[in-house]
């Protein structure tokens, strides 16, 4: 299962339903959100919709409830984005002869205002307010998305709604699907706890709280993250790029830091010293690969064989010939030196002086 705690934006804007998606296993819709158990699938995600911090949500609890006609048509179906494909229609509806009201906050001054509603065909006096504008809505509006109606610009934010059903009983619903502000469809975020099957994102997608994912992520596009916890397989690989041209990782400071690789073998939490790790350093611009366990060696192998070992106090073994084709210099060798090749020797022994006279 793919648990999304908090979905929060999809392209610049919270998570939308587009037109013609297909959402199946609902459970409820009500005061706290649209909760889904089963699968949600579409071929593509996509919407405009927006939240701002002035917005004072989730705009759903600012509805009452009481006249709706069922579970499915109380006010966070006007916060969902989910526009008319099919009867049931999605949306606001109340009981007939009865209103449902909104109160809260919709940053809406100095912009234009739309509302989305579907109607029966004997829809009678029936009326959608915002503010105190009515949308004067006609009967017989059924087309896929909706009928949007104009409320003008606004001179102040959205602060009531009221929808009114009429006195029709059969074939007289009005069911206001959505409100639009400045070309942007207003909605809550959606609390998820279920499974988004074949879902197609373009824009970015940010995300506040946790995502818990249990399956794979495919990422074809640029995938931007603050920081990504993962547990991986207990016998496999947590992290794989693989393409055809060229793989690149770029690890990068801007700023004054180093650039680190950490490797915790001990207990995960890269502190305490038992670690390793690989560094580039911005000041000095040295590069070195640090084994910081206790007793560790530093080993540079090829096929599985350790060709230098590098121990915890200095000492370098090469356990294979050391070719150098520079100059060796040290403050001492030790040795007879009998295994040396093409360099000269004398013995003191043979040393003698000559003298003329």
């Amino acid at each position: 299962m793919t648990r999304a705690r908090t979905l929060s934006k999809l392209g610049s804007s919270p998570a939308v339903f587009s037109d013609g998606a297909v959402v199946s296993g609902i459970t409820t819709i009500d005061a706290s959100g649209l909760n889904i158990t089963g699968v949600a699938t579409a071929t593509s995600f996509s919407g405009n919709a927006t939240t701002s911090s002035s917005l004072i949500g989730p705009l759903a609890l600012g509805g009452d409830d009481t006249n709706a006609e069922g579970e499915g048509y109380r006010w966070p179906a006007a916060f969902d984005g989910i526009l008319f494909t099919a009867n049931p229609a999605p949306g606001v509806l109340p009981n007939p002869s009865t209103t449902m009201t909104w109160t809260g906050t919709i940053p809406a001054n100095g912009k234009v205002v739309r509302v989305n509603y579907v109607s029966g065909a004997a829809m009678s006096g029936g009326q959608i307010t915002v503010n105190s504008t009515d949308a004067n809505p006609s009967s017989g509006q059924s087309p896929v998305g909706g009928t949007w109606v104009s409320l003008g610009t606004f001179g102040a934010d959205i602060t009531s709604i009221s929808v009114n059903r009429g006195t029709a009983t059969i074939s007289g619903h009005l069911v206001l699907c959505a409100i639009e502000v400045d070309g942007v469809i207003i909605l809550d975020p959606i609390e998820v706890d279920g499974r988004f099957s074949d879902v197609g994102i373009t824009g970015d997608v940010d995300i506040t709280g946790d995502v818990d994912i249990t399956g794979d992520v495919d990422i074809t596009g640029k995938g931007t993250v603050e920081s990504l916890d993962t547990t991986g397989e207990s016998s496999g690989t947590s992290i794989k790029s693989v393409q055809s041209g060229n793989t690149q990782w770029l690890i990068g400071s801007t700023t004054t830091g180093n650039a680190v690789i950490y490797m915790d073998a001990d207990n995960g939490d890269a502190s305490g010293g038992q670690y390793c790790k690989i560094v580039a350093y911005r000041t000095g611009g040295d590069f070195a690969i640090e084994n910081w366990m206790t007793g560790g060696d530093l080993l540079f192998k090829t096929q599985n064989s350790t060709r230098l070992t590098i121990d915890s106090a200095g000492a370098a073994t090469f356990a294979g010939d050391v070719v150098t084709t520079g100059v060796i210099t040290a403050t001492s060798f030790s040795g007879d030196g009998s295994n040396l090749d093409g360099i000269e020797s004398w013995n003191q022994q043979d040393t003698w002086l000559y003298g003329g006279g």
